[in-house]
């Protein structure tokens, strides 16, 4: 990995579903108000605070993900919550450490993953179940045509 650095929202992060997408620039902007904390040498509860934010957002978004992936019958969704699941626990032993280390920052190496995490999940995982929502309406909107009377 390389060293972390905010995360720019732009086109190319998008999939296309906007709630979805909506909070995704959401959480993007909890990870990059984390990073200026730790490089602005933030005191230790405000960047404890601020981790707190980006750990009980994104178990929000996870479930909003979640609730749209059963409503349409997503056929990959028990590994997509599986790794929804493993980021939280990873997460969240990120939170202990960082409020058992009072004083400490959080390192370099949780902003990385942090950061790589975010970017790859939207670019891979959940790019793949909205190319699924467009298969799926395709399927409908040709099915649809064709059963239109003549």
């Amino acid at each position: 990995m390389t060293t972390a650095i905010n995360i720019r929202w732009d086109e190319s992060l998008s999939i296309g579903i906007k709630e979805i997408d909506d909070d995704h620039q959401e959480l993007i902007g909890y990870f990059n108000r984390l990073f200026a904390a730790c490089f602005a040498s933030a005191g230790p509860s405000i960047i404890a605070d601020t981790l707190a934010k980006l750990v009980d957002y994104t178990k929000y978004h996870f479930q909003r993900e979640q609730t749209l992936m059963n409503k349409e019958g997503y056929p990959g969704f028990a590994p997509h919550k599986e790794r929804h699941d493993d980021f939280i626990r990873t997460v969240l032993k990120f939170q202990e450490r960082a409020q058992s280390e009072s004083g400490q920052s959080i390192s370099n190496d949780t902003l990385e993953f942090l950061q790589f995490w975010i970017v790859n999940h939207i670019m891979e995982s959940d790019k793949a179940f909205a190319n699924y929502i467009k298969l799926i309406n395709t399927a409908c909107d040709v099915a649809g045509e064709t059963d239109l009377p003549s």
